[in-house]
């Protein structure tokens, strides 16, 4: 996804043939006990979703590209990742204008969430 955000390359035949594996992988890590998986597999997957977000809303596939944005918003309150954070804020509002009332309405509920729980620092 990193290569195919850089470069630009169209990789949509790549992610419907692998729909089933890449939405195993997101929800990887949720409920196992496995110590390595809660702390680890969230972090990369919460990666690979931000790529997928940023694919999606750069091909202008903007409810699948808020779905996993607004996702990977709220993975990185839960797992504490300032970074998430902000480069979700600043990708959301790249493209704002093109999320429906349902979006900027969880967005702005996240983003307050993160402000109220004080967990970034940069407001």
């Amino acid at each position: 996804m990193l290569a195919a955000n850089r470069y630009q390359l169209d990789v949509s035949d790549v992610l419907k043939r692998f729909e089933t594996v890449i939405d195993s992988f997101v929800q990887q890590g949720q409920l196992s006990p496995d110590m390595y998986a809660k702390q680890v597999v969230p972090e990369q997957s919460t990666r690979f979703e931000f790529e997928l977000a940023k694919y999606y809303l750069n091909k202008g596939r903007y409810s699948q590209g808020f779905e996993y944005l607004l996702d990977v918003l709220s993975k990185s309150l839960a797992i504490n990742k300032e970074t998430f954070f902000i480069r979700c804020i600043a990708l959301f509002e790249q493209f704002k204008k093109f999320a429906d009332v349902k979006a900027h309405v969880k967005y702005e509920s996240l983003v307050s969430e993160g402000k109220r729980e004080r967990l970034f620092c940069y407001w």
